[in-house]
Order: C-alpha cells, then structure tokens, then sequence
C-alpha cells in the first residue's frame, strides 16, 4: 500500500505569503511536523520527513514534479549514448550558499559520498561516474537502469570537500539553513542567489510537533499555517468548539510503500508456504484501505510501485488474487454517477505551446467511460489535442449558496485525446452518445468543421465533499456509470 501525505493548511496563506501589503510577519510561515529532521546531512538518512524539510535546502540532479514526474534540477537534460551510460548537462551559474561555484565535479564527489552512507542504495547499480568537462557528466551502470533518474531525486548535491560530519548545511536550493533546534524547530531563510529565483516566501519554521491532535489544534487557532499527516478526524477531536473554515486539506500521493515483511531464516511456522498463504488471504486490503488507512493510501502492485521504481506487468499477482484499486463506497459511487449524468459541460485543460490552456467543452460518455467531446476545427484546444493527446477534464458540480465551494462534487480525469473522424470504427458509437445527449447539434454534427475526439481516461481523482478524496482507476470510473 502507497500512502499519500495529508497536508492542512489556512485557506488565505498563499495570498498572505504573495502579497507585498501584507505585515511583516505574513512572510513567515510555520509548518507543524510529526518528526524532527535527523541530521542535517542529505547523504546520511533515508527518512521521509527529513528529506522533504532538506528538499527545501539541497537539490539533486533531478527531482519530482507535483504530478511525481521527473524534471530538470541540477542538470537541464539528459541523454543516453548507450544503454549502461547516462550523460548529463549541468545547469549554468549555480552557486552554494556559501558562493562557492557549482560544477560536474561536485555530482561525482556527492555520489561517491553518498555511497558511503545510508542512501547508497539508491546508487548500488552505478559502476562509474565520470567528469567530461565543468558542465557534463557521466554515469555507467552495470546492467541497463531505467530508473536511475527516480533515485537521483533522493541524492542531494553538496561542495566537493564537504567532510563527514559536516558543521553547516551547505547546498543550492532555495533556502538556507539559519538555526536549527534539535527536536524543537529548523529556520529556514530564502537564499538571494537560488538559480529559480527568490522564493515567495522569504521566511519559515519547520516546528517539531509529535502530537497530531496539538498539529491540529494549532491550525485551527492560526499559531501555524500548514501541518504535515493531520487527518480530518484528529481536526475535528482536537477542536470541537473552534471555527475550521480557513483550514484546507491537501493530499497528495507520497512515495512510502508499506508491506508486510517476513524472515524466511528463523526456524518455525512462517517456513511453511502454507501458512504465509493464509496469512495472505486472511489480510483484506480493501478494508485496510478503509479503515487502518481511512483511505489515505492506494494499492500498489508491488512494494516499488511506479513511481519509484519499475513495475512489471508480466509478473503474476501471488496466490492468484488479481490486483485491486481504491474504490469509493456505495453512496459516493452514485453521487459521482449523478454527478457525470447532471453536468453536460467540463473544463478541458491542454497544452498549447507548452503552456496550459483551458475551455468549457459540451461532453457525452461511452459505457466503457470514454468522454466524447464535438469541437471546431478553428478553436484552439483542437489544435492542441492534436499536437499533444494528452488531456484533462474537470466535472463539478453547479455553485450554489448553500454549500461551500471545497464541498461541492467534481471529478478530474487525465487521459488522451483521440481524433474520431467518420471513417475511424469508433464513429457511430461516439455520435450516437453525442446526440443521445445533444440532439439540437444534429446540423453541426455533419459539418466537416466539426470533429468528435474521444477522450480516453487514463486516471482519475474524484472529490465527494470535504475530505472526501478518492484516486480512481479507468475501470472504477466506468464502473460509477454502472452503479445503482
């Protein structure tokens, strides 16, 4: 099971942080987290809480988007001249923030080190690091590493000569350390020479809190403006009496993968196949999911998932039980029916010149769950659909006074955009969906400056109310079509 990290915070703090207006002390921000950060070395833990608090001061060649897809940091791209080798470009100008310059040399020198340390791991399949020049280097590893580039995010970059215990945390990332209290909070300060540009937020804390009940208790009276892994039960038991509109929760897929380990070397009952398979199939993860979990995590196919490691589509699920997804219960699985059967409009979000652009499609489904869309040859999003296929479509429900706009119903589907032209198999089923749902556009249906695209969904995250979030796969999202 892949667990997701909660993150609450104040409604207002982004515009509190972004605006010059504002007090002085707006451009502080406290975060409450459950653990102390374990040193202030990026090489020796392999702790989640730390290396999202040092994230913040070291970078890595590269590093995760929000989406958990993989962009420039450090290097800019990348290439592979063959298939053991990879070449990368050092970004230009970078600085420490102690003004030393950053360069090739300082990659190999942090891989070599961190291979000493509790994140060698990571770098276990690298046979060779190579310094071509300031800017270029390489790495060889000893069987192809598809991979590799997902464990470069968890290796920070530090100056060459940076001993083994060092006195000062030194890297290039957007902040520097300015005090750290050990188990009581790390104060951060924007680095003026970040190679990304002078952060929003000048100025934070990262304030040791064990307790969720006192994380939760302090957003609720504004002491701090985010807390890490605050759930929404231990809001609402910690603060009865208090007022939560300003709060937000925010949850996003984290990295953790949680199994269920056992040692196969100590003599007794586990030796028995047998009995590990009932252990199997006495665990139900569904209910796991529900309950241990309240829904803060996902299956996982494995204990990598992909996006950490790779996955492997041909191996076969143990004991023969086939993969699971995340599901939404009953009622919320008809609330998202009713949901995609009462709205007939959607955001459509695509790329155009790499930018996002966003328009409001009419749409009608498929049974299996793909979204039709007519659109005109001379808007834009047709252009961009087909230049790049890959889409998103938000479903929400209508804004009414009576119900506060984080509880309202919506749905976001990623998926790919597919030209149906009339010769194409799929074209009488698509204008079929199209005018079951919009007859009146019979005459613009059979213009040749109309198209149908169908919009095949690839995942989906669907919102039932307030802390009520659920990622769903292609097949539960069809399956809601489906529900009684």
């Amino acid at each position: 099971m892949r667990r997701s990290v909660w993150w609450v915070g104040v409604a207002v703090l982004a515009v509190g942080c972004h605006t010059a207006a504002k007090p002085k002390e707006s451009d502080t921000l406290h975060l409450a987290m459950e653990e102390d950060v374990i040193p202030l070395d990026p090489h020796l833990h392999d702790d989640s809480v730390t290396h999202s608090v040092l994230s913040n001061v070291f970078d890595s060649l590269v590093t995760f988007d929000r989406s958990m897809r993989i962009v420039p940091a450090l290097a800019t791209r990348w290439e592979n001249p063959s298939d053991l080798v990879w070449r990368f470009h050092m970004r230009k100008g970078v600085v420490f923030h102690d003004g030393r310059p950053f360069t090739a040399a300082d990659v190999k020198n942090s891989l070599g080190r961190a291979s000493r340390t509790k994140t060698s791991h990571f770098l276990s399949s690298i046979t060779r690091i190579g310094v071509l020049d300031g800017e270029t280097l390489e790495i060889e590893t000893r069987a192809p590493e598809p991979v590799l580039l997902n464990k470069l995010v968890k290796v920070g970059i530090v100056p060459t000569g940076t001993p083994e215990a060092p006195h000062a945390a030194v890297g290039t990332g957007a902040y520097r350390v300015v005090v750290y209290k050990k188990g009581s909070f790390l104060e951060v300060a924007a680095s003026p020479g970040f190679w990304g540009g002078r952060p929003a937020i000048p100025r934070a804390f990262f304030d040791v809190v064990p307790q969720p009940a006192k994380r939760a208790s302090a957003l609720a009276r504004r002491e701090i403006q985010l807390a890490r892994d605050v759930k929404p039960v231990d809001l609402g038991a910690a603060t009865p009496a208090l007022p939560l509109a300003h709060i937000t929760f925010l949850s996003e897929p984290g990295l953790n993968v949680t199994f269920l380990g056992v040692s196969l070397r100590a003599k007794g009952p586990l030796q028995n196949a047998r009995v590990r398979r009932a252990i199997f199939w006495a665990l139900d993860p569904q209910e796991l999911l529900e309950t241990a979990w309240t829904n803060a995590c996902t299956s996982s196919r494995d204990r990598t998932d992909r996006w950490c490691s790779s996955s492997s589509p041909g191996v076969r699920e143990p004991y023969g039980r086939a993969r699971y997804t995340q599901r939404v219960n009953p009622a919320q699985n008809q609330k998202l029916r009713h949901l995609l059967e009462g709205q007939r409009v959607a955001a459509l979000g695509t790329l155009q010149a790499g930018e996002p652009f966003v328009s409001m499609v009419p749409f009608a489904l498929l049974p299996d769950g793909t979204f039709v869309i007519h659109v005109s040859s001379l808007a834009s999003h047709t252009g961009n659909m087909l230049t790049s296929p890959r889409v998103s479509l938000l479903v929400m429900t209508a804004d009414t006074s009576d119900v506060e706009s984080q509880a309202l119903a919506r749905v976001t589907v990623q998926g790919d955009a597919e030209q149906v032209a009339a010769s194409h198999p799929g074209f009488p089923a698509a204008r079929g969906a199209y005018l079951t749902r919009f007859p009146q556009v019979a005459e613009s249906v059979a213009s040749h400056d109309f198209s149908f695209f169908a919009v095949r969904p690839t995942s989906a995250r669907y919102i039932g109310g307030f802390a009520q979030a659920f990622s769903l796969s292609p097949d539960a999202l069809a399956g809601a079509l489906h529900s009684a």
